[in-house]
């Protein structure tokens, strides 16, 4: 990594009041409170200073404890906003997100993931580093099996489950391949360029119809 005095480049004031983040984590969920509060805590615990970054929870008109679940977290991370959005759609909140995110970048975390403690700082480097300059970043996303990988669970069912292992090092995507919405990050005037994501596709409540991805 680099000293992020040397690829940070807002103002110190701006840092200060955290009023123009550099990036936007934005968390959309839907009644799973006690998943979100465990990516929340890995978001306590991110390596870049706070002043970097802000973190948005969209609650897609959850009937469970997510607002309630969000409170303590305001006090441990006061970047952190809590918004409602009452019409329901995965691909609905997270033009919530890009509407109401302050960052140059947005990162869109899925509800039930769990980041490690680099990376936000690794998508900001990867960012601010890489030439030409990327619209978006993607990552690898890896399975906690609570009981043990399934014995009937073949690789090739992988993309079900939206495990992603990309390696080590940064290399380009190319269509028909693209980041999996569980760990993916776009320039936010790109995603404002194209209208953001289709509001047609994506999950709606319990419903799990996918690839919302696809702008």
């Amino acid at each position: 990594m680099k000293d992020l005095n040397t690829t940070v480049t807002k103002s110190e004031n701006d840092r200060e009041s955290n009023s123009h983040p550099l990036i936007s984590v934005a968390i959309c969920t839907y009644n799973r409170a006690n998943r979100l509060v465990l990516a929340l805590d890995a978001l306590c615990q991110q390596s870049l200073p706070i002043e970097y970054f802000e973190i948005l929870v969209i609650d897609n008109a959850s009937t469970d404890n997510t607002q309630q679940a969000c409170t303590p977290y305001q006090e441990k991370l006061p970047n952190l906003r809590y918004i409602y959005e009452p019409v329901q759609g995965l691909s609905k909140a997270r033009n919530t997100a890009i509407e109401q995110a302050r960052g140059e970048f947005i990162s869109f975390l899925d509800d039930d993931a769990i980041p490690c403690d680099i990376w936000i700082e690794e998508l900001l480097q990867t960012f601010q580093t890489l030439k030409p300059i990327p619209v978006g970043v993607g990552g690898p996303i890896y399975p906690l099996w609570e009981s043990g990988k399934p014995e009937w669970m073949q690789e090739e069912m992988s993309f079900l489950f939206s495990i992603l292992d990309c390696g080590n090092e940064a290399h380009w995507l190319k269509f028909p391949k693209f980041p999996f919405g569980a760990n993916m990050s776009y320039r936010r005037d790109a995603l404002c360029q194209v209208g953001g994501f289709n509001e047609n596709l994506g999950r709606k409540g319990g419903s799990l119809l996918s690839c919302e991805e696809y702008l």
